[in-house]
């Protein structure tokens, strides 16, 4: 699992730089403004699945699915403690399929 830089947004533009997702799943922060952009170049959708560890009043919460279509680029997040996993904080992110998916972990301050 590769954890993925935070990138911060700049108001007066920032570059963004995607990676190729990784086969195994990536981690990014659990911060609030943090997003996960998901660019999906291959031919069929991909689910995206990022863990829930938390709980609402002590229920657990099902696992953040989303589907993102062939040949769009779509924002997952953002991550908020309800996503941060116990043994490092972060956000543990999956992916039905990784091949010709690139993703990028942005951060938009307040």
């Amino acid at each position: 699992m590769a954890a993925l830089a935070k990138q911060v947004l700049d108001p007066h533009g920032t570059a963004i730089v995607f990676a190729a997702a990784g086969g195994s799943g990536d981690t990014v922060p659990c911060e609030p403004g943090t997003f996960l952009l998901v660019d999906n170049g291959s031919g069929a959708p991909v689910n995206v699945t990022v863990t829930t560890v938390g709980t609402d009043q002590g229920l657990p919460v099902d696992d953040l699915v989303v589907a993102v279509a062939a040949g769009v680029t779509s924002a997952v997040g953002p991550f908020t403690d309800l996503y941060a996993d116990v043994s490092d904080g972060q956000a543990h992110v999956a992916y039905s399929a990784s091949a010709s998916v690139t993703v990028a972990c942005v951060h938009l301050p307040s």
